[in-house]
């Protein structure tokens, strides 16, 4: 059920950090990337998710090479993460959600979940590469109480990109390159 796929994502981004920033990429079509994006063995199935009650489809990872089921799951995550049965997960931590060009932030407030639009943090961006940097300088522009960022990716495009912005920042940047859980 996505219910349970929710809770899980939700609970493994939120770990040990007080602030995570979940910064996704945006799947259009037409797009320059569409090719590509068929090389990889995406398909051209039209995915529907209608609540936490839908079953998942039985090979959840093949379904993660398709833009259309990934962005189903981003909306649906964005919807069903602003439920107050996710307090319990989210507890004292602050979670922002970039996707689309939307990015909204969770939080817990008198018990209650709470999603607001950051403004800011709105991007027509497609590669979540390039919205990372607007996710760190924001943090570091207000001074988020993280005197550390650690940015988790595995791509060199992320690397690269964040070396070039390094110099511009006042706080302490990281790069968590590894794939596997146990990495911090």
């Amino acid at each position: 059920m996505y219910g349970g796929v929710a809770r899980v994502i939700l609970s493994l981004l939120c770990g040990s950090s007080k602030q995570v920033h979940f910064v996704c990429d945006t799947y259009r079509s037409p797009s320059i990337k569409d090719l590509e994006r068929e090389k990889r063995g995406a398909d051209s199935v039209e995915y529907v998710i209608t609540g936490s009650e839908q079953k998942r489809p039985k090979d959840f990872a093949k379904s993660l090479f398709s833009g259309s089921f990934k962005t189903a799951l981003l909306r649906f995550l964005a919807e069903e993460w602003q439920k107050d049965e996710y307090c319990t997960v989210l507890r004292d931590r602050q979670l922002h959600l970039g996707i689309e060009e939307i990015c909204y932030k969770y939080e817990v407030r008198d018990g209650a979940m709470i999603r607001e639009t950051v403004e800011e943090l709105q991007s027509r961006h497609e590669e979540a590469d390039t919205r990372i940097v607007l996710h760190v300088n924001h943090i570091n522009e207000n001074n988020l109480n993280s005197p550390t960022i650690s940015v988790r990716a595995n791509d060199t495009d992320v690397l690269i990109i964040l070396l070039f912005y390094a110099s511009t920042l006042t706080i302490q940047l990281w790069m968590d390159v590894g794939k596997n859980s146990n990495n911090s």
